[in-house]
């Protein structure tokens, strides 16, 4: 398991990631109802050498306008990114060495700038198939994990503030590039800012599910919610990166946090996990 400083920069680098499109939870290996059909403009290149400044990667997420941009990502970080729920090292195995090692930029349009998720979703794995020849099964294993679970059963923590704005709406709306409400945007922001070792979490709009799924990178092992809790809530959690890196500090682990700050517990259990095996992946041909 992951610990320390890095585990939370691993942390922020997912819900940095889901900031604009906001989809943490699995969108699933089962091909979706949606038709795949191509970009209408499409571009892989490899990116630019690190000429040691300010280096940004983004691994794809669909953008407002049709669109799905990558930069300075691994063809690993895209697949994750293509098939979301699969953060974990362990969830995306097989393929040859330069899949997390070689960075590309990606950029895709779709003929319709009002193009829904999931059809941009269809698009980018059609275009992995195509340009990298890339093919992919899905297996399930067992390992051991954790089960969100209410601290105290039957009891919810007040700080688990029912969502009043539907975000998932919003978010939806913002990417087919309509006009949002200010107010709605406003009440649906997330953020995650960090203050030395201190860390702190303020979600909107933010189902168990895809907290659940956000603690799962920072913990290295998968995080299932079982509270049983359905719909969105609006909460902060504060953290440390190491407990003891703060003397006198009132912020405590993520565990302790979880528990104290919003009546939820990190419970072990051995849990299916699912897995992505990479079969066949090429470098594509340049453009």
């Amino acid at each position: 398991m992951m610990t320390g400083t890095h585990v939370f920069r691993s942390l922020h680098a997912t819900v940095v990631a889901i900031g604009f499109s906001f989809v943490v939870c699995a969108v699933g290996f089962a091909q979706t109802a949606v038709k795949p059909r191509s970009f209408e403009v499409a571009s892989i290149k490899i990116s630019p050498p690190d000429d040691g400044g300010l280096r940004i990667g983004v691994s794809g997420q669909p953008r407002p306008g049709g669109q799905w941009i990558s930069r300075n990502a691994t063809l690993a970080s895209i697949i994750r990114a293509a098939y979301p729920g699969h953060p974990l090292p362990d969830q995306l195995v097989g393929g040859p060495d330069w899949l997390h090692t070689t960075e590309f930029d990606v950029t895709g349009k779709a003929s319709s700038a009002t193009a829904s998720r999931e059809e941009l979703v269809a698009m980018q794995r059609a275009l992995l198939a195509d340009r990298f020849k890339l093919v992919l099964r899905a297996e399930t294993r067992q390992t051991s994990g954790y089960a969100l679970v209410l601290a105290r059963p039957g009891s919810v923590h007040r700080a688990l503030r029912a969502s009043k704005v539907d975000c998932d709406a919003m978010r939806a709306a913002t990417l087919r590039g309509d006009k949002a409400d200010p107010a709605a945007a406003a009440a649906c922001v997330v953020k995650l800012s960090q203050n030395g070792p201190v860390w702190r979490l303020v979600a909107a709009g933010f189902a168990l599910p895809r907290l659940a799924d956000t603690l799962s990178p920072a913990l290295g092992a998968p995080v299932v919610d079982a509270t049983g809790l359905a719909g969105a809530f609006d909460f902060t959690l504060e953290f440390l990166t190491e407990p003891s890196a703060a003397p006198g500090s009132q912020s405590v682990s993520v565990f302790a946090a979880l528990e104290e700050q919003l009546g939820l517990r990190l419970e072990r259990r051995r849990l299916p996990m699912h897995v992505l095996v990479v079969d066949r992946a090429e470098l594509p041909t340049p453009d």
